[in-house]
């Protein structure tokens, strides 16, 4: 495991390394604009397998999926003009969207019924990595399941222990000031519902 700490200085550089490592088939742990997460190349099996591994995460809980913007969303999905209207009005910032459909042999780990859940977050950092490896990238809660979310390297640390042993490379963006993980609409129906989260 490598780590690594943020400041402004060294942001490119850690955005190409983490964007790299994805695409190699690594793991990376980032802090998000919500929580720290953890993130991997949504279409390689093997890596979103270690994710559910460092989590305790059961196989039929889903993965979450990260694009830097609408633009990049849109050259996955099509998407309803009512929702991308509710869609560009929350973003970036702390939502997820539950979408109809899913990107071309996408893992499985990251669609439930024909729907994949993503997010455009308000981390320049997160966005960027994105970017840089595959325009969509798998990601979720760097906890371990069922543990309080983490909002420190130190925490991050204390409740994940030797299970980091099994991530690429950790980035420490010091203390994240959130109310927590993103609140979740699910988009698939006629209007926009507020979904209740659930590890």
């Amino acid at each position: 495991m490598e780590t690594v700490s943020l400041n402004a200085t060294n942001l490119n550089e850690i955005i190409s390394r983490a964007a790299k490592i994805i695409n190699d088939g690594g793991i990376v742990v980032a802090p998000f604009d919500t929580v720290y997460g953890i993130m991997a190349d949504p279409w390689n099996e093997k890596a979103l397998r270690k994710i559910f591994e460092i989590k305790g995460r059961p196989l039929d809980k889903t993965l979450g999926l990260v694009v830097p913007g609408v633009p990049e969303l849109l050259q996955f999905l099509d998407i309803e003009l009512s929702n991308l209207d509710f869609i560009k009005s929350h973003t970036p910032g702390p939502y997820t969207f539950i979408l109809k459909g899913m990107p071309k042999k996408i893992s499985q780990f990251c669609v439930v019924n024909g729907t994949v859940a993503i997010r455009i977050p308000e981390s320049e950092l997160i966005k960027e990595i994105a970017f840089e490896s595959t325009l969509l990238v798998a990601q979720t809660s760097a906890n371990v399941t069922g543990q309080e979310n983490i909002f420190s390297y130190q925490d991050l640390v204390s409740q994940l222990g030797e299970r980091l042993g099994k991530v690429d490379l950790v980035i420490d963006g010091g203390i994240i000031n959130s109310e927590g993980p993103s609140m979740i609409y699910n988009l698939t129906g006629s209007k926009p519902i507020l979904v209740e989260r659930g590890e």
